[in-house]
C-alpha cells in the first residue's frame, strides 16, 4: 500500500452464463469481500463484463433476457457491459429491453456513433466520484462483431477508435483513473492496450479467460476471472489522492470456497 494514497478495489465477474447455483455462492462471497474491504477503508465497486445471462436457462430464454437484470441487481452489481448472449441470439431489440429493465447502468460505448446511440437503453460510460475530488471513469465495450450487427442494420464503430475518443475526453475533463469493462475477448483486449496505453485497467470477458494475477500489456493491467461464476476477480489500485494517477495496481482471481452458503 502506497503511503497516503487513495485505495480502491474493483471486484468483477464475466461469462457467468446463468449458472445460478454458482452465482448464488459467488454473491455471498462477493458481499463478504466487499464488507471486509470497505471495513479497511477502501472504496469498492462491483462490475460484470457481460454474458451473465444465457438463453439455455428457461426463464431467460422465455423472456429473451428481460427477467435477468433482477438477479444482478440482487447481487449488488454497480454496472454491467453488454455481452453477446442475448443481443446476437434474440436481436438488439431484446438487448435494449434487457438494459431498459436494469436498475444499474448497462454500458456499450461501441454501440454509439458521433455521440448518438445506435441502440436505445445503453450508456457509453459511467463516472464515479471518489474521495479527494477524484473521478473514476469507466468505458464499456461490447463484443466487436460488425458482420453480425450488420444483419440488424447497425454499424458498430471500431472499439479502439471508440475507446481512444472517450479516453481523450476523460483526460480533458481531468478524469482518472480510466477503466474499460470489456466484452471483447482477450485478443482484442491486448490489441486495445497496445492501441490506447492511456487506459489504466481493462476488465475483460467473452473469451472465458482466467488470468490468476492479471496480465500487463503496454503498461495496461488486463484482468479476467474465467467463467461460470467459479471465481471472483479483484483489482486493487493505489491512486494519487490529488490527481487520480495510478501509483500501483494488482489483479487477483479468487476461487469461491466450496462451503460458501448460497
Amino acid at each position: 500500500m502506497s503511503q497516503g494514497s487513495l485505495q480502491i478495489t474493483l471486484l468483477h465477474t464475466n461469462d457467468m452464463h446463468s449458472h445460478l447455483e454458482a452465482m448464488s455462492q459467488l454473491s455471498t462471497f462477493a458481499r463478504q469481500q466487499r464488507a471486509d474491504l470497505e471495513a479497511e477503508g477502501r472504496q469498492v465497486f462491483f462490475f460484470d463484463a457481460g454474458d451473465a445471462a444465457d438463453r439455455r436457462m428457461r426463464f431467460c430464454g422465455v423472456t429473451k433476457g428481460a427477467a435477468f437484470p433482477r438477479i444482478l441487481k440482487a447481487m449488488n452489481y454497480d454496472l454491467q457491459t453488454l455481452g453477446n448472449a442475448i443481443s446476437i441470439t434474440y436481436g438488439l431489440q431484446a438487448a435494449s429491453e434487457m438494459a431498459r429493465r436494469a436498475a444499474y447502468p448497462v454500458l456499450a460505448a461501441n454501440l454509439f456513433e458521433g455521440g448518438r446511440p445506435l441502440v436505445a437503453g445503453f450508456q457509453p460510460t459511467m463516472q464515479y466520484r471518489l474521495r479527494g475530488n477524484i473521478t473514476l471513469g469507466v468505458i464499456g465495450l461490447t463484443v466487436h462483431a460488425p458482420h453480425l450487427y450488420d444483419l440488424f442494420g447497425v454499424h458498430v464503430p471500431d472499439y479502439r477508435d471508440t475507446a481512444r475518443r472517450w479516453v481523450e475526453q476523460f483526460t480533458r475533463q481531468g478524469i482518472r483513473p480510466i477503466v474499460v469493462v470489456s466484452h471483447l475477448g482477450i485478443r482484442e483486449d491486448r490489441l486495445l492496450a497496445e492501441a490506447v496505453p492511456e487506459i489504466d485497467v481493462i476488465i475483460g470477458g467473452h473469451s472465458h479467460t482466467l488470468l490468476p494475477e492479471g496480465e500487463w500489456v503496454n503498461g495496461v493491467l488486463i484482468a479476467q476471472a474465467g467463467n461460470y461464476a467459479e471465481g471472483l476477480g479483484r483489482v486493487d489500485l493505489a491512486l494519487n489522492p490529488l490527481t487520480g494517477a495510478v501509483l500501483s495496481a494488482s489483479a487477483t482471481a479468487l476461487s469461491i470456497p466450496v462451503d460458501t452458503p448460497p
